[in-house]
């Protein structure tokens, strides 16, 4: 197993495994979303030095990644920046599911901080985000040592 930090020709398989996850993971903002804005979010993030997509591959595979920021409030503003293309990229979401654009209204606010009750937790210096591992393989052993 070799762990490195992704780059741009990563994007297909990160964007792939993140979505193949949300059958057994579907609670959140991003189990909801589509590839488009999925592939524009991990583009953002893996351009920008103060985000984190860290990978796993084996035999050439990414078998999982985990993301994180080194200043959320560093990150809010790059966000705030690109919004308009995140914004257009969940427009197939949208189509989808119309009722999803609440949703994106409830986590806009959030970002914002204008909603009390839906607020980020962490929301100053760093913080991890999102894990995951592919349900494929015989090699989930790593994904405990990959998180730790």
């Amino acid at each position: 197993m070799k762990y490195r930090f992704a780059k741009e020709s990563d994007l297909k398989e990160i964007v792939d495994l993140h979505y193949s996850v949300r059958e057994f993971y579907p609670t959140g903002f991003f189990s909801k979303t589509r590839k488009s804005f999925l592939r524009t979010y991990y583009k953002i993030l893996i351009h920008d030095p103060n985000e984190i997509v860290f990978c796993a591959e084996s035999n050439g595979e990414i078998r999982g990644f985990c993301t994180g920021s080194l200043d959320v409030e560093k990150q809010q503003r790059l966000f705030a920046k690109k919004k308009i293309k995140l914004g257009l990229s969940l427009i197939s979401t949208i189509l989808f599911n119309p009722k999803f654009l609440l949703e994106i209204l409830n986590r806009y606010s959030s970002i914002q901080n204008k909603s009390k009750e839906n607020k980020y937790i962490i929301d100053k210096g760093a913080r991890s985000e999102y894990w995951t591992w592919s349900k494929d393989g015989d090699d989930s052993e790593y994904s405990v040592k990959f998180y730790s």
